[in-house]
């Protein structure tokens, strides 16, 4: 079975150098991008979408969205699956996740991350290094939890959502889908959808144009 890592910035460079310490086993690895043209990146084979399904059937292969933008994880997580590929999960052996957690398909779980007891990761849900997601809560797909984040116990935190580095959410709160996080925000109450929030305690700052977190598209 072969692993393409889709995205060629920052995360999907990252999950190269984590390979190591993943828990599945892959007979190889390949790197997915539609942007740009190489024969090789970082020692891999390199394709576009169109060309790794021409080559690779889904029986072969298993796609991972190394995407740190939402709104782009949700259209790439769709547009995979209309080709009838199954998104791969990559979990690192160096995180630690209960085995009474639920973990969908296409979750990203990187070094040192903790998902405790009674979590629920839908689909292609992103835990970067750190960061801590504690019993009984529930994330949604699509949504990026940064590095260094500390989600409390009962936290509900609907799709879309992207959580900036070392923001940290109160037990019991709700995060509204497509919302964000800012660097460093302290939630003690509920986040409404489609707005950004700052600030310890965090305030609401503005709406979320166009559901997107970055201006310009994010490879990674």
């Amino acid at each position: 079975m072969i692993l393409a890592i889709y995205g060629t910035g920052g995360l999907g460079r990252t999950l190269n150098d984590y390979i190591p310490y993943l828990t599945s086993t892959y007979d190889d690895f390949v790197f997915i991008d539609d942007f740009i043209k190489e024969e090789r990146f970082r020692d891999r084979q390199f394709f576009s979408f169109k060309e790794f399904c021409s080559k690779f059937s889904a029986y072969d292969a298993e796609i991972v969205i190394a995407v740190g933008e939402p709104k782009y994880r949700q259209l790439l997580s769709e547009k995979i699956k209309s080709e009838g590929y199954k998104l791969g999960n990559f979990i690192c052996n160096n995180s630690i996740v209960s085995k009474y957690a639920k973990v969908g398909e296409g979750v990203i779980i990187l070094p040192y991350a903790r998902v405790q007891d009674s979590v629920i990761l839908h689909n292609n849900v992103c835990v970067c290094d750190n960061s801590v997601v504690a019993h009984d809560s529930e994330i949604y797909e699509n949504t990026v939890i940064s590095a260094n984040c500390v989600l409390s116990g009962n936290v509900l935190v609907e799709s879309n959502v992207y959580c900036g580095q070392s923001s940290s959410v109160r037990e019991k709160s709700k995060v509204g889908r497509n919302s964000i996080l800012s660097m460093g925000a302290v939630i003690m109450r509920d986040v409404p959808e489609n707005v950004i929030v700052m600030g310890n305690p965090a305030k609401v700052i503005s709406n979320v144009a166009e559901e997107k977190i970055f201006k310009d598209y994010f490879h990674g």
